[in-house]
């Protein structure tokens, strides 16, 4: 049988772990409540995080995108400006020429500068049209638009040259179709003697050029 002190001891053994696990009991819950939320909260962050990295990289290829096809419309409407302003005035300027030439109420020295504005407008629109051949091909993938170009220029020239009288069998040749292996005209040298098959075949081609300015990819630009 135990002493009184060997029975204290036990009992005080015994009450020790039972008062740990009754603090254990009481603190645990809290603790683990804790440690819980912090790491939820931890992951609900990172996840989140990520989300907003996503959502801002997408919003920045969004823009980026918007940017390219906000330049790409603008190449194609600046080049696009500059070939129907250069063109049309051409063909215009011819027209009003053909009609003071025509007018014989018309004085010759009035006749004179009219054709003397023709011909410094001539000189400027071939200028410009060798610039905007080289910026079609630089700025479109394919060759087309260029081309297409190319023609409208052959036409507007041979037109001009009839008018002034400066026409030539020589002229008729290398503005013809298949001329060096190239479009040119896209007409013969038989149909380029006719002014009304020009000028109908200016106007179809001048569609054309449209057509393919707005649709042809440019350079560097992909679009989905």
């Amino acid at each position: 049988m135990a002493t009184a002190p060997a029975a204290l001891h036990v009992l005080a053994t015994v009450a020790q772990p039972l008062g740990e696990r009754l603090l254990l009991a009481s603190v645990g819950p809290i603790i683990g409540a804790v440690l819980g939320t912090g790491l939820i909260g931890l992951i609900v962050w990172k996840i989140t995080d990520r989300i907003q990295s996503e959502r801002t990289a997408a919003n920045i290829l969004l823009e980026q995108t918007r940017a390219d096809r906000a330049l790409e419309t603008q190449l194609r409407m600046d080049v696009l400006t500059t070939a129907f302003t250069m063109a049309g005035r051409l063909y215009l300027e011819c027209n009003m020429y053909m009609r003071i030439k025509g007018d014989s109420s018309v004085t010759l020295e009035e006749k004179s500068k009219a054709r003397i504005a023709l011909d410094k407008h001539y000189v400027d629109c071939r200028a410009g049209s060798m610039v905007l051949q080289a910026r079609l091909e630089a700025i479109f993938a394919a060759e087309d638009p260029a081309i297409e170009w190319h023609r409208i220029d052959d036409l507007l020239t041979v037109r001009y040259m009839r008018i002034t009288g400066q026409a030539s069998d020589r002229l008729y040749e290398i503005n013809a179709k298949g001329f060096g292996g190239k479009l040119h005209s896209g007409l013969s040298k038989e149909e380029l003697q006719y002014d009304g098959t020009i000028i109908a075949n200016y106007h179809l081609a001048m569609k054309a050029l449209t057509s393919l300015m707005l649709t042809t990819n440019v350079v560097g630009v992909h679009t989905p």
